[in-house]
């Protein structure tokens, strides 16, 4: 499965990407919420911290959630890292 990481953090970006890479799965980084918008509408699973620069979390959801837009998230909270 690839992932795209949408996190601003350097420590958990690398603690989440060397977990997933561990487990055999493929990433892409972004680190503010304009680039992981623009990424996410042609990647298919995300991860993405609330609280990010350009473009908080919320309203990238918000954005793909829109009806042309559909793609699934999960929150790094809902994993039980914090």
């Amino acid at each position: 499965m690839d992932f795209l990481i949408v996190e601003d953090d350097d420590r958990m970006s690398a603690l989440l990407e060397s977990g997933l890479k561990k487990e055999g799965h493929a990433t892409t980084l972004a680190t503010d919420g304009r680039d992981g918008f623009d990424l996410a509408r042609t990647l298919r699973c995300h991860l993405l911290d609330v609280m990010l620069r350009a473009m908080d979390g919320l309203e990238v959801a918000r954005r793909l959630r829109r009806p042309d837009a559909m793609a699934p998230s999960i929150r790094t909270a809902d994993l039980g890292v914090t």
